[in-house]
């Protein structure tokens, strides 16, 4: 009886030891399952995250294809301050929402692209630089650095600043932001005079 007893408490030990060491390599395999799909998660994040990289960075390109085609353009007439303000007139075209070849235009028609031109009104020097900015009107609203009016990005950047008040003053009205930006003269050349420049023609103006 006793020896009966003892085989049974075995089998119970040794049916307890195989149902531990089945619950042992079940969850070694479920573990390392779960490991598997958690790396394979990662991985796939990983790869989704690159190829969200690259197709930003694929779109980024396709918008800024047309701003480097032009600029290969303007590289070849090899006149080194037209490329300069084609380029600030991009990168500030961008920032302000206006058209860039709309900055090159009034650009063209203002100083014929001179960083260092200058309008005088009465004999006194009145407008500046490749965009023409009357320091008189502008130096306080706009807390113009005098000293840097010759510069062409800065000068540049502060035409399309007025350029774009001007715009929202007149929206969906160029022709009349145009009039204004010149200063509301008896004459109303100036805003076909810029939108028929060459400049305003793009890829054609490339060229002085």
């Amino acid at each position: 009886m006793k020896r009966k007893f003892n085989r049974a408490l075995i089998g119970v030990a040794l049916f307890f030891m195989a149902t531990t060491f089945a619950l042992l390599f079940a969850l070694s395999w479920q573990y390392d399952r779960l490991h598997l799909k958690h790396e394979t998660v990662r991985e796939l994040a990983k790869e989704i995250t690159w190829q969200k990289y690259r197709a930003s960075k694929a779109a980024l390109q396709v918008r800024e294809l047309p701003e480097y085609k032009y600029l290969v353009q303007v590289m070849e007439t090899r006149d080194r301050d037209l490329f300069d303000i084609a380029k600030a007139a991009w990168k500030w075209g961008a920032v302000y929402k206006i058209n860039p070849f709309l900055i090159m235009a009034v650009a063209h028609k203002e100083s014929n692209f001179n960083p260092y031109a200058q309008s005088y009104v009465n004999g006194q020097p009145c407008a500046y630089g490749i965009m023409q900015i009357n320091h008189r009107v502008w130096k306080d609203e706009l807390s113009i650095d005098f000293d840097r009016i010759f510069e062409t990005d800065y000068n540049v950047k502060l035409g399309a600043i007025i350029l774009r008040h001007y715009l929202d003053r007149n929206p969906g009205d160029v022709g009349a932001a145009l009039w204004e930006y010149w200063g509301r003269g008896e004459s109303y050349k100036y805003s076909p005079m810029v939108l028929g420049s060459k400049f305003y023609d793009a890829p054609k103006g490339v060229s002085k």
